[in-house]
């Protein structure tokens, strides 16, 4: 794209203006337009809203504001509302996503910033972060769900021992899944699933069930086999199964149901008395489906439907 920095203003106004429907732009329009978007603000500033507007093409309009959120996001906002844009959500969520991102590059408290002026972003999360983002600041202060699950992630692929450390701290709690995920980037599923059941170990009693049902929604049927073999305690790996055969995927249930017997009815017991008090706790039916998956024998059924039923308490 060396032309866009060699070419006319005039030009680059033509290429922007012709911009397609967004429905059906392409990745590559798509670059190429934030990369003409992003010249002329360099070149001509807050006044290239003007000249766009007059042309009312919206989609160029957008690509500008765009630009200038993961420049100058508080002079983005400001002429966001000064044209009477605020309530344009497509264009706004876009602008909130770019002004994130952009901040999260140049560092903890101007993503904190950014996050204050605009808010968390919809289901966004961040990609990148500057080389000496402040993650102990970051994570202490920031109310952003999606902030917190990528900061972890990203930290568990740099320096696990700092992303466990913050975790066991309690900087946010139900984030061992995406610290597996981070780190699996880096070392492999098989490394990570091994570093992540001793992290789990260290983990409050009170907050380690929590943890596990997070693993267990991030793990395949391969990566529980995995992190059976390697977590420690027998409650752990109870925990862990009953999270694990709560998600009703099939491929999973079937690795629960090799296992030994008696602790398959230890997993059945336990979670059955976990949904006693759920809807599921009303139908008997899925109890005994979910049984005949596990193999349990068939002298088990009465004294785990009594669990089910509340009678057995």
């Amino acid at each position: 794209m060396n032309w866009i920095s060699r070419s006319h203003t005039d030009q680059l106004y033509r290429e922007l203006l012709s911009s397609d429907s967004p429905v059906r732009i392409s990745t590559s329009e798509l670059l190429l337009r934030r990369a003409i978007a992003r010249e002329i603000y360099r070149r001509e500033g807050i006044k290239c809203l003007d000249r766009v507007a007059f042309e009312g093409n919206e989609q160029a309009m957008g690509f500008l504001f765009c630009t200038i959120a993961s420049a100058e996001p508080e002079l983005a906002k400001s002429e966001l509302q000064a044209r009477g844009l605020s309530m344009e959500l497509n264009l706004v969520l876009q602008m909130t996503i770019d002004a994130l991102k952009a901040s999260a590059v140049r560092g903890a408290s101007e993503l904190l910033k950014s996050e204050n002026l605009w808010g968390e972003g919809v289901g966004m999360g961040y990609t990148e972060f500057a080389e000496d983002f402040n993650f102990r600041e970051y994570l202490s202060q920031t109310s952003s769900s999606a902030g917190k699950v990528e900061a972890f992630k990203y930290l568990a692929a740099k320096d696990p021992d700092e992303a466990a450390a913050c975790m066991l701290e309690g900087f946010q709690w139900e984030i061992a899944g995406s610290m597996l995920d981070g780190r699996s980037a880096v070392a492999g599923r098989q490394e990570a699933i091994k570093w992540m059941a001793d992290e789990i170990g260290k983990v409050p009693d009170r907050y380690r069930k929590m943890e596990l049902n997070d693993l267990a929604r991030h793990c395949d049927a391969r990566d529980s086999e995995m992190m059976m073999n390697q977590l420690g305690a027998r409650q752990d790996r109870l925990d862990f199964a009953v999270s694990s055969i709560s998600q009703f995927r099939d491929e999973k249930i079937e690795y629960f149901a090799t296992l030994p017997e008696e602790f398959r009815i230890s997993v059945m017991n336990q979670w059955l008395e976990s949904i006693r008090l759920t809807n599921w706790g009303k139908d008997p039916e899925m109890a005994l489906k979910m049984m005949d998956q596990m193999k349990i024998p068939a002298e088990q059924y009465e004294a785990l439907l009594k669990v089910q039923s509340g009678v057995a308490n």
